[in-house]
């Protein structure tokens, strides 16, 4: 004798003439019945990691199978394609894009979308700006970056440069002009 499925959804014994007898198994509500087995239902989603991404960055969308059962075959198209349970992908212009996973799991397939909205990526070296008495870079983001100018004793940083302080003197003898200011 052998299992199979019946139009009830169920798994019937069927003789060696191929005549249905007893029932094996009653499938449940969230159960297909599948090669004469009853199995959880099978479905497939999937989301893109991170989201929303940023221009120039890796996004990864993963794809999660459950019933039926495996092994699972990963087919992806549109924004990102691979043949595996997850996809990478980095994308250079702001949009949303829309991937698609079909996967296959004992002849039967079911797919799933999923987008991800890409904004704008922050740009090295963007601007310049004081900070801790220097000259550093800046993000398009406003982010600190390396330094471009290092300001000496005698200058302070102000705007995005390094500015020579003017020197005070008390007497002409200190500064050796007259006027009391000026470079020593």
């Amino acid at each position: 004798a052998i299992q199979r499925c019946f139009e009830d959804g169920n798994v019937y014994w069927y003789n060696s003439c191929g005549i249905k007898e007893e029932i094996k198994e009653y499938c449940s509500a969230n159960q297909t019945c599948e090669n004469g087995q009853c199995l959880e239902n099978f479905t497939v989603f999937c989301h893109a990691n991170p989201n929303p991404g940023s221009t120039d960055s890796p996004i990864n969308f993963i794809a999660v199978a459950s019933g039926s059962s495996s092994p699972y075959t990963y087919a992806w198209s549109g924004a990102c394609t691979g043949s595996a349970s997850s996809c990478q992908n980095i994308f250079t212009v702001p949009g949303t894009y829309i991937s698609l996973v079909s996967v296959t799991s004992n002849g039967m397939t079911k797919n799933a979308t999923c987008s991800v909205n890409i904004g704008q990526g922050c740009s090295p070296h963007a601007t310049k700006g004081c900070s801790n008495g220097n000259v550093y870079w800046y993000n398009s983001c406003g982010v600190r970056e390396d330094v471009f100018q290092v300001c000496t004793v005698n200058q302070n940083c102000s705007g995005d440069q390094c500015v020579d302080l003017a020197v005070r003197c008390s007497a002409n003898s200190q500064c050796g002009t007259n006027g009391f200011t000026g470079s020593p």
